[in-house]
């Protein structure tokens, strides 16, 4: 209805020249094109390859209208117009991401280190290396931000595409999870379900806080001051180090719910809110959360936009046997 009052243009017309019954004057493409602030050329080219709704990885496409998962299957259709134009013009690394779907998330997190030569160290910039390993990655504009981040493959190559608003930490996450979705559910597993969710999940966290960096850190029963100083070393949030301390056995069933209780998570997701106050589940004081993302690249008027490869994005037990089955819900798992 907006675009049909802004170009005196019938809504019934505009249906038929989406569906392709009807053609523009080259009046009317001139204020489709003014309106819309794209070249004539854009609405005048061919249609862009579909993507199948199967191939894609949303995070909780049930929270998602049609609508909403509609213009997110469109950026991913644009990303596919620039990453041609990109290659047209540039050498692009070739995608180097293996496909793992028969091992389980920690260890296909630890194979994907090895491949790429990272060893356990803490990681730099996500985007820089995806992008160094052959991963296509693209930023979602404005009308997308219900979209957390989406993944697929398109002709045996990559395309990762996030959520720009969200912290740094976040959005590093984001990144390791979409990961998780190209090792793990390729062309030979739906990246799709519940269980798919909390696979990527783990293999996230598994990437990013190796299990050997992190017992080399001590964090055996740690406090809150200790999670919230230990997250910088990961570069990651401090509840989703706590939920990998759980996972890796180093916070007791006591200890968890306790750093996770109701204001606890509140100091853990947003300490700069009460800086200075002593936390009622520790005796620690609240530190300030880390640096929101750079904004990456933002092309007008289109879904997505490339991000740009010069962009910046102890002794201890075995846990128990029971572990796996005690396993709460990640902090990322959808609802």
């Amino acid at each position: 209805m907006e675009l049909s009052a802004a170009t005196e243009v019938s809504v019934r017309s505009l249906s038929a020249y989406e569906n392709g019954r009807q053609a523009p004057s080259p009046a009317v493409l001139g204020r489709l094109a003014a309106v819309l602030d794209m070249p004539v050329e854009f609405l005048q080219a061919g249609d862009v390859d579909e993507i199948p709704i199967d191939a894609i990885s949303f995070r909780a496409p049930s929270k998602l209208t049609a609508g909403q998962r509609d213009t997110a299957r469109s950026a991913g259709r644009i990303a596919l117009l620039l990453a041609e134009w990109v290659e047209q013009r540039f050498h692009l690394p070739v995608p180097q991401v293996p496909s793992l779907p028969m091992l389980d998330p920690e260890t296909a997190a630890e194979v994907v280190r090895a491949r790429w030569g990272l060893g356990v160290a803490p990681l730099g910039n996500l985007v820089r290396l995806l992008e160094a390993h052959g991963v296509r990655v693209f930023s979602l504009a404005a009308d997308c931000a219900a979209v957390d981040a989406f993944s697929f493959v398109w002709r045996q190559t990559p395309y990762v595409l996030l959520n720009t608003t969200k912290s740094g930490e976040r959005g590093r996450f984001d990144a390791a999870h979409e990961l998780g979705h190209l090792v793990l559910h390729s062309e030979h597993r739906l990246p799709h379900g519940l269980d798919a969710e909390q696979e990527a999940n783990r293999f996230a966290a598994a990437f990013l806080m190796p299990r050997a960096s992190v017992l080399a850190h001590n964090l055996n029963n740690a406090a809150i001051d200790r999670i919230l100083a230990a997250k910088q070393i990961w570069r990651v949030a401090a509840m989703a180090l706590t939920h990998r301390l759980y996972e890796l056995g180093l916070l007791t069933d006591w200890g968890y719910p306790a750093s996770t209780c109701p204001a606890a998570a509140t100091a853990l997701a947003n300490p700069a809110a009460s800086c200075g106050k002593p936390h009622p589940c520790s005796t620690a004081s609240c530190s300030r959360y880390g640096p929101r993302a750079p904004a990456l690249l933002t092309l007008p008027a289109t879904c997505t936009s490339l991000s740009p490869s010069s962009t910046a994005m102890s002794s201890h037990s075995s846990p128990p046997p029971s572990a796996a089955a005690r396993r709460p819900p990640h902090p990322d798992d959808p609802s």
